[in-house]
């Protein structure tokens, strides 16, 4: 039941971003989030004070309710702005929906792929930490340390480029319509910039903080070890999510595949090849070599681009 309902809420997001009316999603978000934490707390007392057990449907009914408010906040939005919309001919309502499959293909294929890939990385993991010598124990503790204490703390600066990224694609897909390029190569300048600048900043402060971070949040002095191999992915990460944002404004969602792709076969050759000879920090370097190969692809290429337009 919450497919469909997510389904109609990337779309209308998606189409508010587009006209660069962030706060509407924002809202929307809010909604979702709020009615799905007090319905779960809600049905959580009532459960408790008649002494039936919570149980994990009540949690996806939580979820369900969640989805189903968001959905009737964004579809009244679309009701009342529906008269202000003017219907488009046929031919040009084809012309749309042909633009939109060749850059919704290639983006789909992407993530399909990619959450296959991720899928292979966790199940090999651990099976060539066993090879390098140590126990499914001592394999699924170390992975399980860094996909859930190294990795999200890494990831959690990356709020602000998601943010950055989302609302700087419709607005270089508009000037490349406008035939704006000052504006696209201001952007991509600014833009490789301020993510360097963000970017080791956020490094420095999980280089001499991880320690600190390892023992007070995750009382667990090997996440410190992590996140400080890790904390060099932040200028990157920062990046990579900035530059395949502009290439998908641009109309490059090839670019993007392409980049996304190399990315993770590198991650999987380091799997399949240095885990078992020098443990889990080849993984852990092969993470690193995959951004910095996957975010400089992509700014190369939006060079490569704007020198041709220049020329």
């Amino acid at each position: 039941m919450c497919i469909p309902l997510e389904c109609i809420h990337g779309c209308i997001n998606g189409y508010y971003y587009g006209l660069q009316k962030s706060k509407i999603p924002s809202i929307g978000q809010c909604i979702e989030q709020v009615v799905r934490i007090g319905s779960v707390m809600g049905i959580y007392y009532i459960t408790i004070h008649s002494g039936l057990p919570f149980t994990k449907f009540h949690a996806m009914l939580g979820l369900l309710l969640g989805e189903i408010a968001a959905t009737f906040y964004y579809l009244n939005l679309l009701s009342l702005s529906q008269k202000q919309i003017r219907q488009k001919p046929s031919a040009q309502v084809n012309t749309t929906c042909k633009d939109l499959l060749s850059m919704a293909c290639p983006l789909t294929a992407t993530r399909l792929l990619l959450t296959v890939l991720h899928g292979i990385e966790n199940i090999m993991i651990p099976l060539c930490l066993v090879r390098f010598g140590l126990t499914n124990t001592q394999s699924l503790s170390i992975y399980g340390i860094y996909s859930g204490m190294a990795l999200p703390m890494i990831f959690f600066p990356t709020v602000l480029s998601n943010s950055i990224a989302v609302m700087l694609l419709p607005s270089i897909s508009r000037a490349k319509e406008e035939g704006r390029n000052y504006y696209i190569r201001h952007s991509i300048t600014v833009g490789f910039f301020l993510c360097m600048f963000l970017g080791f900043l956020c490094s420095f402060f999980f280089y001499f903080f991880s320690p600190l971070i390892g023992q007070k949040i995750f009382a667990n002095e090997v996440a410190g070890i992590y996140i400080r191999t890790l904390s060099w992915l932040c200028p990157f990460l920062f990046l990579g999510t900035t530059m395949n944002s502009i290439l998908n404004g641009l109309g490059n969602v090839k670019d993007t595949f392409f980049n996304s792709m190399t990315g993770a076969l590198i991650r999987l050759a380091f799997i399949f090849f240095g885990i078992p000879l020098y443990g889990f920090r080849a993984f852990l370097l092969g993470v690193l070599c995959s951004q910095v190969v996957s975010a400089f692809m992509a700014y190369l290429r939006l060079l490569s681009i704007t020198c041709k337009k220049n020329a």
